[in-house]
């Protein structure tokens, strides 16, 4: 998730699911060169202490549901490299 937009769109909060330590852990399970899952290992709290507006944060919402969703990249990789498609990104950030 991007904390950063977030504040500099001046939302009150963001609220996710799968943790940043969930998507480092999945990463490294599941190497991959079309996802990469790229992370900038700074929690989500330390970001919204250092903007403003300070924004509320709700973690780990639906976790479980959520941490389920990073299998569907791994047909989505096969699918778009199947079809000459070029998949950039991945990941939270």
């Amino acid at each position: 998730m991007c904390t950063s937009v977030a504040i500099w769109a001046k939302m009150s909060g963001v609220v996710f699911g799968a943790t940043q330590m969930d998507a480092i852990q999945w990463a490294a399970e599941h190497p991959d060169d079309v996802f990469t899952w790229r992370q900038i290992e700074i929690p989500v709290r330390r970001v919204v202490t250092m903007g403003t507006p300070r924004l509320e944060v709700y973690e780990e919402v639906r976790r479980k549901e959520c941490k389920a969703l990073f299998s569907l990249n791994e047909n989505s990789a096969v699918d778009a490299e199947s079809s000459g498609c070029s998949v950039a990104g991945g990941g939270q950030g």
